[in-house]
């Protein structure tokens, strides 16, 4: 595991960002509120070697198969990629594009 891979301090985002952090159920209802928003899927403690980015309804960061945001990684969302972008780039890093979701 990278140093710093867990992390006991919850991510702190400005809206329009959503950070899930050991709350599935909540995460799992926005991006079905949410299907066409963004999610960044990162480690607990947010760093630049792994930012990425995933369509909301993304079957990789989604669906019945638990859990999403109660083991190594978090999600941070967005109905807007300029926001997540930003997020990332405070971060001193980009989001990484899934190949699932622009293949």
């Amino acid at each position: 595991m990278p140093p710093g891979y867990l992390c006991g301090v919850p991510i702190q985002v400005e809206p329009p960002l959503v950070a899930f952090e050991d709350n599935d159920r909540d995460y799992l209802f926005w991006t079905s509120q949410n299907a066409r928003g963004y999610v960044a899927n990162c480690y607990r403690n947010p760093s630049a070697d792994y930012l990425k980015l995933h369509w909301a309804d993304c079957y990789t960061i989604n669906g019945s198969q638990l859990p999403w945001t109660t083991s190594d990684y978090a999600k941070v969302c967005s109905p807007t990629l300029s926001a997540l972008e930003d997020w990332a780039s405070g971060l001193g890093g980009s989001l990484q594009k899934c190949e699932k979701c622009w293949s």
